[in-house]
């Protein structure tokens, strides 16, 4: 649903998604506050800013965050008690680490407006023949699942956000 790429099998994830919001942050430019406030603002002028509203990103962006004090502050940091700008933030390894070379992504949206379908139940599959002169038992599972979403304007992300 993050980074899917819609080929091979796999939905077409937020990251992916053409007509998405992006925020205005240059490439190789550090976490800021007023970047985080942006991609809110960016769902906002879409009328999108109602629901589930929250962030995502990687762990390495999150703790940069963590310990990046906002403009004109002294000891508030853009990343406190799991919160952006009032909004919940879910980090993730869904979300990939690098864009290019050092960036991260930082991803906004109403996360209600993202469905996901699931078409059956999930199937599990026992061979015990494959690998039966190691005397190891293959387990596999397999899902059929989709994603869409309800509105694409209810996320903005940030490219090349740089943990600091």
């Amino acid at each position: 649903a993050i980074q899917g790429t819609g080929a091979n099998g796999q939905p077409t994830g937020i990251l992916n998604q053409t007509g998405l919001v992006s925020g205005s942050i240059s490439s190789g430019s550090a976490i800021t506050f007023a970047g985080c406030v942006e991609l809110w603002s960016k769902v906002a002028q879409a009328n999108a800013d109602v629901g589930n509203l929250g962030y995502v990103c990687v762990h390495q962006l999150a703790n940069s965050a963590a310990t990046t004090i906002k403009a004109g502050s002294s000891y508030n940091f853009i990343y406190e008690n799991k919160q952006i700008f009032g909004y919940p933030v879910g980090v993730s390894t869904n979300v990939p680490a690098t864009v290019g070379t050092n960036g991260q992504y930082l991803i906004f949206g109403a996360w209600d407006n993202l469905m996901i379908g699931e078409f059956g139940a999930i199937e599990v599959i026992t061979d015990p023949y494959s690998s039966k002169g190691k005397g190891v038992v293959e387990i596999s599972a397999a899902m059929l699942a989709d994603i869409q979403f309800k509105n694409l304007t209810a996320f903005a992300v940030q490219k090349s956000v740089l943990a600091a």
